[in-house]
C-alpha cells in the first residue's frame, strides 16, 4: 500500500512541482494587479507618460513579482526603443513573455488600445477595471469563506476519519476472524484479516483521490494542476492516519477483548 500511494504521490508532485511553482507566481501578480492598477491610472489621470507611470508603479511595489514586470516594460520603452505595445507583448523581449494570465494580458492590453486612442480617458479606465477586478476578487474571498466549513469537513473526512474509522473495522474484522476460526462448528474466514486490511486500505487511496478532487473542485474550479498537487500531499497523510489506525486499532481491541 505504501508503495503505491508514495509512488503515486513522488510521480504527482515531480511532474507538477515546477509548473505549480510558475502558477502561483501568476496568481500571486493577479492578487496585486489590481492595486498595481489604481496606481498606475491615477499616475495617467495626473498626465505622466505610460512608461513614467510604470517606472513609478514598480518602484512603489518593489519585491513584488509584478514590480519586476512593470519594469521591464518601462526599460523597453526608455532603453530598447520598443513601443509601449511591444514593450509588453513582444514574444522575445515583451514583459509578459511570460505572465500566462489572461487577465492581466487582457487588462493592460485594453490599457495600450486606450492609450493609443486617447490617454484623456485611460486613466479613469483604468481606476473602473481596478474597482470592477477588485469587487471580483471580494466576491470570490466571500463565496470560498462560505464553502469553507463543507470544504474542511470533506478534507477531514479524506484524511483523517475515513482512514481511521476504515482501519479499525479492518483490525476488528480480524479480531473476530481468529475468534470465529477457534470454535469448530465454524468454517474459516473467506478472507484473511490482512486481504482485508489491504482491501480497505486501497478503498481508502481511492475515496481520498476522489474527495481530495471534489474539494480542489469547490475551492479553485477545474483546476487539473492544483488536483495533481493536492493528491500529492493528502496520500501519504491518508495512509499515515491508516497505518496509525490499524497499528493502535489492533492493540486496543486486543485489550478490549482480553
Amino acid at each position: 500500500l505504501w508503495g503505491i500511494a508514495l509512488g503515486l504521490s513522488a510521480f504527482l508532485y515531480f511532474s507538477s512541482v515546477e509548473a505549480y511553482r510558475h502558477r502561483e507566481e501568476i496568481v500571486q501578480m493577479e492578487d496585486e494587479f489590481s492595486d498595481a492598477l489604481v496606481q498606475l491610472g491615477n499616475r495617467i489621470s495626473e498626465g505622466h507618460p505610460a512608461e513614467e507611470s510604470l517606472r513609478h508603479v514598480a518602484a512603489t511595489m518593489m519585491g513584488s513579482k509584478l514590480a519586476g514586470v512593470f519594469l521591464k516594460a518601462a526599460s523597453n520603452v526608455s532603453f530598447g526603443g520598443m513601443g509601449l505595445r511591444a514593450a509588453l507583448f513582444d514574444e522575445t523581449r515583451g514583459a509578459l513573455r511570460r505572465v500566462d494570465s489572461s487577465m492581466i494580458r487582457g487588462t493592460l492590453k485594453m490599457l495600450v488600445d486606450l492609450i493609443e486612442r486617447s490617454t484623456r480617458t485611460t486613466g479613469e479606465a483604468i481606476l473602473r477595471t481596478a474597482q470592477h477586478l477588485r469587487e471580483l476578487k471580494e466576491a470570490m474571498q466571500e463565496m470560498r469563506r462560505s464553502m469553507a466549513e463543507v470544504v474542511t469537513s470533506m478534507r477531514s473526512v479524506a484524511i483523517f476519519f475515513a482512514p481511521l474509522i476504515a482501519s479499525i473495522a479492518a483490525r476488528l474484522q480480524g479480531t473476530l476472524s481468529e475468534k470465529v476460526a477457534s470454535l469448530d462448528f465454524f468454517l474459516s474466514a473467506e478472507i484473511s484479516p490482512p486481504a482485508f486490511l489491504f482491501v480497505l486500505g486501497l478503498y481508502i487511496i481511492i475515496l481520498t483521490a476522489i474527495l481530495i478532487n471534489y474539494v480542489v473542485e469547490i475551492e479553485l474550479g477545474e483546476d487539473g494542476l492544483a488536483k495533481r498537487m493536492a493528491l500529492a500531499g493528502a496520500l501519504p497523510l491518508a495512509l499515515g492516519v491508516f497505518t496509525a489506525g490499524a497499528i493502535l486499532g489492533g492493540q486496543m481491541i486486543a485489550f478490549l477483548l482480553g
